[in-house]
């Protein structure tokens, strides 16, 4: 039997050492031969597998033989073997290839080792320990090291930062209050439906004790196993950053208060989704996509509520949270209708309790301010704002379109259009009636697409400021007419608007063509009024005469 002595460790250069055909069995003291490039052990006694483990701090050996010794006979005596020593490009006289690195990788890589844990606590004594942070270790797999009986009294467990997608291994830890899991690679927290009864429980199914629980930044699509988990203490979950598109699984977490869903897919709430959390007290949902406020209740210990960067647009949708009583806090910043306005008046005036919005606080002042302008907006609406608004539809459907002057005859244009000797217009209709023998009446045409009486003001094709012809029915210039030869030539809707006495002899000669524009003597019947010039004084034609002169045989000018 043989062991290392001073005097061996003592060769600072040594570079290779056989020790073949010994009783050798731990190699614990060659760790100190840093020089070491080949070990020859062939045929001795070692028969740990993590005795090669003592081989780790050589950082030259590429040459190790370990024939003959019993540990060869372990089934994982080569890939391990292979993984922990780094540099090694011989094993018991065979080269090793990159197929066997690549697989002992995979085996390896990521599982959590005693050796590690020793590593790391500097001691084996773990059934002192009640705080463990095994954060930012690249671990993928715990392999049952992390349990009730290696640890039965941790209280708190750090796993952030590392590559687990199964969380099964930590499995009797009955003591843990607090897990941190955040930023791994789990997507599923537990059984989609209730475990048998004679199944034997195993992970978080085990965690009885469990006050905070955080899963952010995982790939978790269902919140649903978390119904089936013994989680009746639970106080903090935080589940940020995952998949999640429906709330659900909640329903035994009474003694939830504090839930964050920050990052995730909630586009809605489902009614009675947050009904079992009568004990919440701070809500946080940012990020989401949340379009709408329903269903965020009953809630009624609730201080704090997040829904900033959301989508969230109807500002009347503030009524649906309004119901909360106990709300201290409330961010809807980065939403649609906080860019509303008087968004933060309306969110002050629905939620009394608020103390704090957007992260900026209410003040006694801005909330008497706001009390103000909600008082004076419920006073009446004034009668003239009223009235508008209901003339305003009836103003849409009318529209207005010109009319050009053509041979297109009154009875198309919807006018009443009568053939008589005199022109007169009475009454109070706003058409009138008129008749001129072989002449034509002329009456104000005015469009709407629901054939409305038209008022006395609208718009009709004869407007111009040249004469009171061109005026609306009822309206004229300003100018008195006269009355000629006992007729009154009134385009008028009712009423005598002259005193039928005298007047210039070219008001009276006006009237007299207004009134009748077939009077005109025989000689002038055929002939044909001239074009005005560039120049000309403007000379006031009869309109009828224009439109359709019976001697022309009814042709326009």
């Amino acid at each position: 039997k043989m062991t290392f002595g001073e005097n061996l460790l003592s060769l600072s250069k040594l570079a290779q050492l056989s020790l073949e055909d010994n009783e050798v069995e731990a190699l614990a003291g060659l760790a100190k031969l840093s020089t070491l490039l080949e070990l020859y052990l062939g045929n001795n006694k070692v028969a740990d597998l993590k005795e090669a483990l003592n081989l780790k701090p050589l950082p030259k050996l590429i040459i190790l033989d370990l024939s003959g010794n019993p540990v060869c006979q372990e089934p994982a005596y080569r890939l391990y073997s292979i993984f922990h020593l780094r540099k090694l490009k011989v094993l018991d006289g065979l080269g090793v290839e990159t197929a066997e690195q690549t697989a002992a990788n995979d085996t390896y890589a990521g599982r959590l080792t005693d050796e590690f844990l020793v590593e790391k606590l500097g001691h084996k004594f773990y059934e002192h320990v009640s705080e463990l942070d095994l954060s930012s270790n690249k671990i993928r797999d715990t392999a049952a090291c992390i349990t009730g009986e290696m640890f039965p009294g941790l209280r708190v467990l750090n796993l952030d930062n590392n590559q687990i997608s199964d969380p099964s291994g930590l499995t009797g830890l009955s003591c843990l209050v607090v897990l941190r899991l955040n930023h791994n690679r789990i997507d599923n927290v537990g059984p989609e439906k209730k475990a048998h009864p004679d199944a034997e429980p195993v992970g978080l199914q085990t965690l009885s004790a469990l006050e905070v629980l955080q899963l952010g930044f995982n790939d978790i699509h269902s919140l649903l196993p978390i119904k089936h988990l013994p989680l009746g203490a639970l106080k903090v979950l935080f589940i940020q950053g995952n998949d999640i598109s429906k709330i659900d699984g909640l329903d035994g977490l009474s003694q939830l208060r504090e839930l964050v869903l920050d990052k995730n897919k909630v586009r809605h709430v489902e009614p009675g989704a947050l009904a079992a959390l009568v004990n919440l007290r701070e809500l946080r949902m940012e990020e989401n996509g949340l379009k709408s406020l329903a269903n965020i209740g009953p809630l009624p210990r609730l201080h704090a509520l997040h829904l900033g960067s959301n989508r969230v647009a109807d500002i009347n949708d503030l009524d649906k949270i309004a119901s909360l009583p106990s709300v201290l806090d409330l961010t809807l910043s980065n939403n649609p209708l906080s860019r509303k306005q008087l968004y933060r008046a309306t969110a002050i005036q629905k939620l009394q309790t608020l103390k704090i919005l957007d992260n900026k606080e209410i003040s006694a002042e801005e909330r008497d301010r706001v009390d103000v302008l909600f008082s004076m907006e419920t006073r009446s609406t004034p009668s003239y704002v009223a009235s508008t608004a209901m003339a305003a539809p009836m103003q849409n459907n009318v529209s207005k379109v010109p009319i050009k002057m053509s041979s297109v005859t009154f009875d198309q244009l919807g006018g009443a259009v009568q053939q008589s000797h005199n022109l007169s217009i009475g009454g109070n209709s706003h058409g009138g009636h008129g008749a001129a023998a072989g002449g034509a009446s002329f009456v104000c045409i005015g469009l709407s697409k629901s054939n409305e009486t038209r008022g006395d003001g609208d718009w009709h094709p004869f407007h111009n400021s040249t004469g009171d012809f061109f005026l609306p029915a009822g309206k004229t210039s300003g100018r008195q007419r006269t009355q000629s030869g006992g007729a009154m030539g009134m385009f008028d809707q009712g009423g005598d608007h002259g005193d039928g006495q005298g007047g210039p002899a070219w008001a009276a000669g006006a009237a007299d063509r207004r009134a009748s524009p077939h009077r005109f003597p025989a000689d002038r019947a055929g002939a044909r009024i001239p074009r005005p010039r560039s120049g000309d004084t403007p000379v006031r034609a009869p309109v009828s005469a224009v439109l359709r002169e019976p001697a022309l045989g009814g042709k326009p000018y």
